[in-house]
């Protein structure tokens, strides 16, 4: 918090992160009209540019069924979250996390969809 005298400066600098996806951290300090500079001040950002990749597959790959009740078997790497859409992609259903342990690793996370 400011203390009630200091006058409240806004500066909107251009930054580039280092390459990589990941945790990223800026820091940055503060110096007066004497030099005297603050504390270290620091903020956080994850940066994520690749999407995720994966595979759906119905009943084991079998071509027709003779029931509405499929079997879905989603194969997917560090995803936390899955939809489904039976029109094309115009709706969605409401996201589904996956349990933390399947997080890193989520290969043959199976659901039945009605």
């Amino acid at each position: 918090m400011l203390p009630p005298a200091a006058v409240k400066i806004y500066h909107h600098h251009g930054y580039t992160l280092s390459i990589g996806d990941g945790k990223k951290t800026v820091y940055a300090t503060l110096k007066d009209q004497a030099g005297k500079p603050s504390k270290r001040l620091k903020a956080r950002i994850t940066l994520d540019t690749i999407a995720p990749i994966g595979t759906l597959i119905i009943n084991s790959g079998k071509a027709t069924t003779t029931t509405a009740q499929v079997q879905l078997k989603l194969t997917a790497v560090k995803v936390p979250e899955m939809q489904l859409s039976l029109d094309g992609g115009t709706t969605w259903g409401h996201g589904r996390n996956l349990p933390p342990a399947r997080r890193s690793r989520c290969r043959g996370w199976q659901e039945l969809k009605q």
